[in-house]
């Protein structure tokens, strides 16, 4: 069978809006159980890691603690950038130098800039790598 990519669109879209969908009725549902918690004075709830993640991800909207930790992480590699632009414009070495030592110190202290990327951009798409 050939590939289809108009079906495949299709099909990324559905899965999205399922996704969606399924999100929001974990949060209802961990939203509801909160309440009824409430109502009968108990002291233990038992929420689904789906549910936890919809209550947490819903408290969290409107921070910038995400944005910050990506703008942290993705730095040294903007450096980089910016430092082989101005290398080309100007002759001029030292940014670029400084952003590679900036990395090789990172690295040297036990910091996996790249697993801290992967997670970066895997935590943006909603994904948990660290999960098992």
């Amino acid at each position: 069978m050939a590939w289809n990519p108009i079906a495949e669109g299709i099909k990324a879209v559905g899965g999205f809006f399922n996704k969606r969908e399924e999100r929001k009725i974990n949060r209802d549902n961990g939203i509801n159980k909160l309440q009824q918690i409430k109502q009968t004075g108990a002291t233990d709830i038992t929420l689904s890691d789906a549910e936890a993640e919809a209550i947490m991800a819903q408290g969290l909207n409107g921070t910038w603690k995400d944005e910050y930790v990506t703008i942290l992480i993705t730095a040294p590699y903007a450096l980089l950038i910016a430092g082989a632009v101005y290398l080309v414009f100007s002759g001029d070495s030292r940014l670029l130098d400084g952003a590679l030592q900036s990395i090789k110190g990172l690295e040297s202290v036990g910091v996996d800039i790249g697993f801290l990327m992967e997670a970066v951009v895997l935590g943006a798409l909603g994904l948990k790598i660290w999960r098992k």
